[in-house]
């Protein structure tokens, strides 16, 4: 137990990449897409590698210091302010893509500019990200948002439905998502004229 408690206080506290490797390193930066709290060091060096290429890297002070709980927010559905997106509490059903990404039961829904991560809500560490430009298409009916993903994602394509407090809440993701799937395109865009 003693172990178990060290290792995620390492996880939440200090770099990953240092943290695997048993070492104490504070975590000063974040990256976004992973979730993840980096060193100095480790941050250059995420960056460098091919598959992490494109990843958002911000200094720690940018994002909230301690990970919102489900003690903090207990209703499924409620929404969590946050600089870099748009935090909300569901309960993701059971589908084969969601036991495949092992993101069932009750978890924070974190959507941003990059993709729709699924995160712990007693850590607050991301289980999976569903990048934007794997989303074919998404939606809500009755309370349950939805979305669907392509044959680019890792674990094969699939739907991933979870309940929300009641269908308001649920059309507010869906424009969430909407939100960030514009900002991501304008910032495509941007990014193809320089």
């Amino acid at each position: 137990m003693a172990n178990e408690n060290l290792s995620r206080d390492m996880e939440i506290s200090y770099c990953y990449k240092c943290a695997l490797r048993k070492i104490k390193v504070g975590g000063a930066f974040y990256c976004q897409e992973c979730s993840k709290r980096l060193c100095k060091d480790c941050a250059a060096l995420h960056t460098a590698k091919k598959r992490h290429r494109g990843h958002e890297i911000r200094e720690i002070m940018e994002y909230p210091k301690s990970p919102m709980t489900l003690a903090d927010k207990d209703e499924i559905g409620s929404l969590i302010n946050s600089p870099t997106g748009y935090n909300f509490i569901v309960d993701i059903a059971s589908t084969p893509l969601a036991e495949k990404c092992k993101v069932v039961g009750k978890k924070i829904l974190f959507i941003h500019v990059r993709g729709i991560t699924v995160k712990e809500p007693s850590t607050g560490n991301g289980v999976f990200t569903y990048q934007l430009t794997w989303i074919r298409r998404y939606g809500n009916k009755s309370g349950i948002f939805y979305f669907e993903v392509g044959r680019k994602c890792p674990h094969s394509e699939g739907n991933i439905e979870m309940r929300c407090k009641d269908e308001k809440t649920a059309k507010v993701i869906q424009k969430s998502v909407l939100k960030c799937t514009q900002l991501y395109e304008n910032k495509k865009s941007k990014d193809k004229t320089l």
